[in-house]
């Protein structure tokens, strides 16, 4: 079983999207209505929890992640 969590696998999402230069700290920060300083310690430490659902919901309609693969981990993050 993969012990890897949904906020493991936002971040990682968000880490290939910013890899990419498709988005920065500041911008989906911006777009999401989060502080940077909330932001980047969640980043820190994804036991902290306090990923909200609709920063799943923006990734799968902004930037094409597969929201399958972000629940369950089943599948690819960038479609099939």
């Amino acid at each position: 079983m993969d012990a890897q969590t949904i906020t493991d696998r936002w971040f990682q999402a968000y880490d290939d999207l910013r890899l990419t230069g498709r988005v920065s700290q500041r911008r989906i920060c911006r777009e999401l209505g989060v502080d940077r300083r909330n932001f980047a310690q969640q980043e820190k430490d994804h036991a902290r929890r306090i990923l909200r659902p609709e920063w799943l919901t923006h990734l799968v309609l902004n930037y094409g992640c597969s929201a399958d693969w972000l629940l369950t981990g089943r599948g690819w993050p960038w479609g099939a």
